[in-house]
């Protein structure tokens, strides 16, 4: 008797990227809530930048004070994971954010 195995086929399926604007951004990160996400921006000299972080409060860089938090679709203040230091993310010019195990375009 001839022996048959069966293998499973994986089908490697993308979720869906969602394109979301810059209202939704911003809403995005600040629903975070102290959660790590990051965020490809460019900066302004033009240059395209990866930051992980997060907002919370309750990571103190070492001898400096956070920057105010300036949101209104201009920037927020998000602590650097990478960097260990607070950074100001200017929401205009996200162009990528990966927040809850999901990624998302901004238009």
């Amino acid at each position: 008797m001839k022996k048959t195995t069966t293998v499973a086929k994986k089908t490697a399926t993308k979720a869906a990227v969602a394109t979301i604007g810059k209202i939704e951004a911003a809403t995005l990160i600040k629903g975070t809530n102290g959660k790590i996400f990051s965020a490809t921006f460019t900066k302004k000299d033009g240059e395209e930048r990866l930051l992980t972080g997060k907002l919370k409060n309750e990571v103190k860089a070492k001898g400096k004070k956070p920057a105010p938090d300036v949101s209104a679709l201009g920037m927020i203040r998000v602590y650097d994971m990478v960097g260990n230091q607070w950074r100001m993310l200017n929401l205009q010019t996200i162009s990528k954010i990966k927040a809850g195990g999901k990624v998302y375009n901004v238009r």
